[in-house]
């Protein structure tokens, strides 16, 4: 048995595992326990695992106004990819490893840390806003993921702790 703090009240609470005793008739427990192992292994159309992988680096740059370049600031750029299946692998029922998806993106990242993004390809027609960079690492890592049975449905790129942007890609995309 587990005992828990509720800091709101201040008192300790004990977590007991759902069994008849709860005052649940004896079905209802163990119905409770009884899942469909097909529906978690396999999920019906319209439902997705969703895996996160987040990653950091540290580049510079800066944001012309009229044509006239500001100031060049640097960012510690925290990075979440987010990706979707509905397919689990028979033998070890994980999506993909989170090692693996996270490697990817590092591989990406690593092409900008240290560096100051105007000087780099992506950048050289298009200013490198948060906007811009998001767009620019989905299609990416996009890329670097396409081999793998995951599709990339979001990426947000936080420049601070509490401003970032996110590039989504509709769900019902996946349907299709």
């Amino acid at each position: 048995m587990q005992v828990k703090t509720d800091f709101r009240h201040e008192q300790a609470v004990q977590i007991r595992p759902i069994t008849s005793r709860d005052g649940m008739e004896r079905g209802a427990a163990e119905d409770f326990w009884t899942i469909d192992e097909v529906a978690v292994t396999r999920p019906s159309p319209g439902f997705y695992y969703v895996i996160s992988v987040d990653e950091f680096f540290n580049a510079r740059h800066y944001i012309a106004f009229d044509g006239r370049a500001g100031p060049a600031h640097s960012h510690s750029y925290h990075v979440q990819a987010r990706c979707a299946t509905s397919i689990t692998s028979h033998d070890n029922q994980i999506l993909i490893g989170f090692q693996e998806l996270r490697s990817r993106l590092i591989k990406v990242l690593q092409a900008y840390n240290g560096f100051l993004l105007n000087q780099l390809p992506p950048f050289r027609k298009i200013q490198p806003t948060t906007e811009n960079l998001v767009g620019v690492l989905f299609q990416q890592f996009e890329k670097t993921i396409a081999d793998l049975p995951v599709t990339l449905i979001g990426l947000t790129i936080w420049e601070s702790p509490t401003k970032a942007v996110s590039l989504q890609r509709d769900l019902t995309s996946l349907d299709r």
